[in-house]
């Protein structure tokens, strides 16, 4: 995204839209888009500001991509367990300056006057990382008329400062938008300013959100896709296929976006496994990849990848991506739902889930009598574990195996009830309930209908 956003400052092909921000909730709200990492790695960070309201002008996209690289390479280069700090002073001016102060391991003098430099890697970064953010930070500090400096010592840490300056005067009327940046919950924790302490709020809706395995060995990028989806999806992580197959063994994604060339085992070597295997075949996989050559392109398609991705990318397309192959997910849950009304020899079982839910639904159905049915029963007569058997079938059709069998024990005593030949109790006996009570309040609860009452609407429903 980088690499495109110079592109297009190179060809003035990117626009200035500045906004009324209250710079102030503006950084807050960003940086709780980081609390995991912050919690993860057990690092203070403090935020000081001399007013709780500090209005700037400025396009709200290109300064969250400033204090995305900032605070992101702050967050990379202090050890756990260390600090950073954020703070925004206001000059005699009325200009400000925003610093963000890191307490890592700092930046050799030799490499100072080169570091806003295009490409620029010095000592310090161990070869990691493209060397466009700080150039793309410098770029738009200066599209808004503002500056960047950085103050740093090796062993003690790196200063980071933006001059902004207030009002509009300095920008393009044409580029100028009088609605201003409001605060935006992102669900991901949030900072409270009375204390000037970044502090982690409940996530009431966070499982609310579908969750992505991200598989990927760069951790830049992971740490890039997780800043950019976060607020729309739960993210867990993966260094490598490998580390991907372990944690499947506990996690239940909704979706996977893997990176093809990694150590230990490749995207396409992971996706393979993923596809081949009735526990986790369901999934929905996204490849990405910096190789556009067709054949690799193919090979990933065949390993049965749902969508192949290829770097640059834009993060957007990315997000879209994801949520129309989830949307394709729920459409298939809904045929398989739609499933539950057809008689087993209607269906027409064309893969592996397809058959895994038919053989699940004709074992309930020739087992239906038996007031101890049970999944684990299930489980072992279709050869998978009790809690993959729930993993699938809550995948495949947004109901639990215990919900399966009371739906198909419902859906069959209205049958029976229906069609008229026997009494209610010996319906109750053949759908596997020894209690009438317990049968009749179960039925009422599924259908609205006392099984009575039931009878007598069909009745008048056939006059």
């Amino acid at each position: 995204n980088q690499i495109l956003d110079l592109r297009k400052i190179e060809y003035d092909k990117i626009q200035v839209h500045a906004r009324p921000i209250n710079l102030v909730l503006f950084v807050q709200d960003f940086v709780g888009l980081f609390t995991d990492i912050i919690d993860r790695k057990q690092i203070s960070v403090s935020f000081d500001y001399e007013a709780r309201e500090i209005p700037i002008w400025y396009d709200p996209d290109l300064l969250e991509k400033c204090l995305y690289n900032l605070l992101f390479n702050a967050l990379k280069y202090t050890p756990d367990g260390n600090s950073i700090f954020l703070s925004i002073k206001q000059k005699n001016d009325g200009s400000l300056l925003f610093s963000i102060r890191d307490t890592g391991c700092g930046i050799a003098q030799e490499d100072l006057p080169h570091i806003f430099d295009r490409f620029y890697q010095g000592s310090f970064s161990q070869n990691s990382g493209t060397g466009i953010g700080l150039h793309l930070v410098k770029t738009i500090v200066e599209l808004h008329s503002g500056s960047i400096q950085v103050e740093s010592e090796v062993g003690i840490g790196s200063c980071f400062t933006i001059y902004i300056q207030t009002g509009k005067k300095h920008l393009d009327p044409q580029n100028c938008d009088n609605t201003p940046w409001t605060y935006i919950d992102t669900e991901q924790g949030s900072v409270t300013a009375n204390d000037h302490t970044i502090v982690d709020q409940s996530k009431s809706e966070e499982l609310d959100k579908s969750l992505i395995l991200m598989v990927e060995d760069e951790y830049d990028m992971r740490m890039y896709l997780r800043h950019k989806l976060t607020v729309f999806f739960r993210i867990a992580e993966a260094n490598n296929g490998r580390d991907a197959l372990n944690k499947l063994q506990y996690l239940q994604p909704d979706i996977i976006v893997t990176d093809v060339m990694m150590p230990e085992m490749s995207g396409i070597e992971f996706t393979k496994i993923v596809k081949e295997n009735i526990e986790t075949c369901h999934i929905p996989v996204v490849l990405l990849t910096a190789n556009e050559e067709l054949e690799q392109k193919l090979e990933g398609i065949e390993t049965g990848a749902d969508a192949y991705i290829t770097k640059p990318f834009d993060a957007n397309y990315l997000r879209i991506r994801i949520i129309k192959l989830l949307e394709t997910r729920k459409k298939i849950q809904k045929k398989f739902s739609r499933l539950l009304n057809l008689e087993a020899q209607e269906i027409d079982v064309t893969d592996p889930d397809e058959l895994l839910l038919q053989n699940s639904i004709n074992y309930i159905r020739t087992n239906i009598s038996e007031t101890d049915l049970s999944v684990e029963d299930m489980a072992k007569k279709l050869n998978i574990s009790r809690t993959n058997l729930h993993r699938k079938i809550k995948t495949l059709i947004g109901s639990s195996p215990i919900e399966l069998i009371r739906i198909i024990r419902m859906k069959q005593a209205a049958y029976l009830l229906e069609k008229g030949s026997l009494t209610i109790s010996e319906v109750a006996y053949e759908v596997g309930y020894n209690s009438l009570s317990y049968f009749s309040s179960s039925f009422n609860t599924y259908w609205g209908l006392s099984p009575s009452a039931y009878i007598k609407s069909k009745q008048t429903d056939a006059e």
